[in-house]
């Protein structure tokens, strides 16, 4: 008995390890689907959820750029999430987008993703950033808003509406700001380049500088 049970102990052992040693990194994956990813702003492929961020950037240099990228490449992954999750009936978008707001606001973001890490970074032209990121879809599906949690979001988002539009109605010459305004540090983005050419190569935005040389 403690023979085939020490057998069957290595065997498990063998099968986790084959699965770790035969696991595609995300970097692997973004190789293989380059041109699917880059001109998406988030797709789900080969067991991860990639992200990609273009940002303009006229001050503080590349690291300011990449960060501005790197934050629009995380949104876009929030804005998927935020569309899978099941949301009772009957709510409009705008008090989704209220509900949103407002979890986001009450921390770095609404959802919270692990293993997160940034597969690409490239300045497809001057002040222009480019970030991809990609989290495992396991950790992606686990970060979807439960339907209780977007319950409470709601409901908070209800009051703090109810109360806006109550402060409205005392003080019509008020300025109430609207909750549905976007924030001032939210990076400015620019849509993916195409096609161009340069040194005489025809070239897009999932090449890579070795290919131009």
């Amino acid at each position: 008995m403690k023979m085939r049970f020490k057998f069957a102990a290595a065997l498990a052992a063998f099968a986790a390890l084959a699965q770790t040693v035969s696991a595609v990194t995300a970097a692997e994956t973004f190789k293989a689907h380059a041109s699917e990813i880059a001109t998406n702003r988030c797709v789900a492929v080969g067991g991860y959820v990639f992200g990609v961020g273009r940002a303009i950037s006229k001050r503080g240099g590349d690291s300011v750029g990449f960060g501005k990228a790197r934050l629009l490449a995380f949104g876009k992954i929030a804005d998927m999430a935020k569309a899978r999750a099941r949301w009772p009936d009957g709510v409009s978008p705008e008090l989704r987008a209220a509900a949103w707001r407002l979890a986001s606001e009450s921390g770095a973001s609404a959802i919270s993703l692990k293993g997160c890490e940034t597969i690409l970074e490239k300045c497809e032209a001057p002040e222009h950033y480019m970030a991809v990121i990609a989290v495992p879809e396991r950790a992606f599906d686990a970060a979807v808003p439960t339907r209780a949690t977007l319950e409470r979001w709601i409901a908070t988002a209800e009051a703090e509406l109810a109360a806006s539009h109550a402060a409205a109605e005392e003080t019509p010459s008020a300025d109430v700001k609207s909750s549905a305004t976007t924030s001032d540090e939210t990076p400015e983005e620019y849509e993916p380049r195409g096609y161009w050419e340069e040194s005489g190569v025809q070239a897009n935005e999932t090449m890579v500088e070795s290919q131009f040389l």
